[in-house]
C-alpha cells in the first residue's frame, strides 16, 4: 500500500488538470484552444514532475534514515503513470468536447449573423420593389410631360394666330382709344372740381351745424338765467369761457349760485361729470352751491340737481333714464316736476335769507 505522504503531489496536480482542461472548451478559436491546452498539458507535467523530482528526493532521503520503506519509488512511478493516462484522457474529452458543440457565444453570433441575412436579403427585396415603382412613375411622368408639352404647343400656336388676327383690330382702335383717355381725363379733373365743391359744403354744413347748436345751448342760458332774475336775483352769463351762470346778491354783488346750464340730445344714458368742470372749480372757489342744469333737447325734458359746497370734492354727475330719449315718458315729467320744485325752494329759502 502506498504511503499517505506520495498523495500530496497527486491531489495538488489532478485538479490543476481537470479545471485547465474544462476552462479550455471557453476558447472560440479552436487553433488557439488547442495551443492553450497544449501549453495547460506541458505546465502540468512540468509541476508535476517538479514535485515528483522533489518528493523522491525527500523520500530517498527519508528511506536512507528508514523513515519509509524502499518500496516508495516503484510504486510512486505507477502513480505517475497513471496520473499522465487520466490526464491525457481527460484532455481527449475536452478537445472532443469544444469540437462537437459550439459555446454559447458561438450559437448567439450564429444567429445574430442569420438574422442580418434574412435583413439584408428583405432589404435588398423591398429596395429592388421601390426601384421598379421609381422607375414605374419615372415613365409615366415622362408620358405625362410629353402630353402636356404637345398641349401647350398647340394652344401657344392657337393664340399666336389669334394675337396675328387681333393685331389689325387693335392698330384700328388705338386712336379712339387715346380719344376716351382723353375724356376720361377731362371728366377726372371734373369730378375732382366737384369733390371739392362737396367737402366746402360739408364743412359749411358743419359750421351752421355747430353755430345752431350753440345758439340753442345760449338760449337754454338765456332761459335758464331770467328763471333766476324773476326771484330778484343779479345774473352773469359767460358764453365764452368760466362758468354757463353766477347768480349774485343783487345790493353786495356776493356770488350765491354757480350755474352750469348745458343742452343736449341725449338718446341713452352717458356721464356729463367733465361738462360742468369749470362750474365745479368757480363753486368751489366762491364756497356756493352747485346748481346743474341739463335739457334733452329730443324731449325737452329738464333736469336741475342742487349740490352744496361740502359735495363738489366727490362731484359725479350723469342724465338719468327718465331724462334720456325721444319721447317724454309720464316718470320723466313727474320727475321734471320734482326737480323744478326743488330749485324754486331753494330760490324762495334764499331770497328770504
Amino acid at each position: 500500500m502506498m504511503d499517505p505522504i506520495w498523495l500530496i503531489p497527486t491531489a495538488a496536480c489532478v485538479p490543476v488538470a481537470i479545471k485547465k482542461a474544462v476552462d479550455a472548451k471557453k476558447y472560440l478559436n479552436r487553433e488557439e484552444h488547442l495551443t492553450i491546452m497544449g501549453i495547460y498539458a506541458g505546465s502540468a507535467y512540468f509541476l508535476y514532475g517538479l514535485v515528483y523530482w522533489l518528493g523522491t528526493g525527500i523520500s530517498r532521503r527519508l528511506t536512507g534514515e528508514a523513515w519509509i520503506s524502499g518500496n516508495a519509488v516503484p510504486i510512486h512511478t505507477v502513480i505517475s503513470v497513471s496520473f499522465a493516462a487520466c490526464f491525457g484522457f481527460l484532455v481527449h474529452l475536452a478537445r472532443k468536447e469544444v469540437k462537437t458543440v459550439g459555446p454559447p457565444e458561438i450559437e448567439r453570433m450564429r444567429e445574430a449573423i442569420n438574422k442580418a441575412v434574412r435583413g439584408y436579403e428583405k432589404a435588398g427585396k423591398h429596395y429592388r420593389e421601390t426601384n421598379n415603382r421609381i422607375d414605374r412613375v419615372k415613365d409615366n411622368t415622362q408620358e405625362k410631360y410629353k402630353e402636356v408639352e404637345n398641349d401647350v404647343e398647340e394652344r401657344y400656336e392657337r393664340v399666336n394666330e389669334r394675337i396675328d388676327a387681333l393685331d389689325g383690330v387693335v392698330n384700328d382702335h388705338e386712336e379712339s382709344m387715346k380719344d376716351n383717355a382723353e375724356k376720361m381725363r377731362r371728366i377726372g379733373d371734373q369730378m375732382e372740381k366737384q369733390a371739392e365743391a362737396v367737402k366746402d359744403l360739408k364743412d359749411e354744413v358743419e359750421s351752421l351745424r355747430g353755430k345752431k347748436g350753440e345758439e340753442e345751448g345760449h338760449e337754454w342760458e338765456d332761459e335758464v338765467a331770467q328763471r333766476f332774475e324773476k326771484f330778484g336775483y343779479g345774473v352773469e352769463i359767460n358764453p365764452d369761457k368760466g362758468p354757463d351762470i353766477v347768480v349774485r346778491d343783487s345790493p353786495s354783488g356776493q356770488p350765491l349760485f354757480v350755474v352750469g346750464a348745458k343742452a343736449y340730445k341725449l338718446k341713452s344714458r352717458r356721464g356729463l361729470s367733465d361738462k360742468f368742470s369749470p362750474e365745479v372749480d368757480r363753486a368751489k372757489t366762491a364756497e356756493a352751491p352747485l346748481v346743474v342744469a341739463v335739457k334733452n333737447k329730443l324731449n325737452d325734458l329738464e333736469l336741475f340737481n342742487i349740490f352744496k359746497p361740502g359735495e363738489l370734492e366727490n362731484f359725479t354727475c350723469s342724465a338719468p333714464t327718465w331724462l334720456v330719449g325721444e319721447e317724454a315718458t309720464d316718470e320723466g315729467k313727474e320727475k321734471e316736476r320734482e326737480c323744478r320744485r326743488a330749485l324754486k325752494d331753494l330760490l324762495l329759502r334764499s331770497s328770504v335769507e
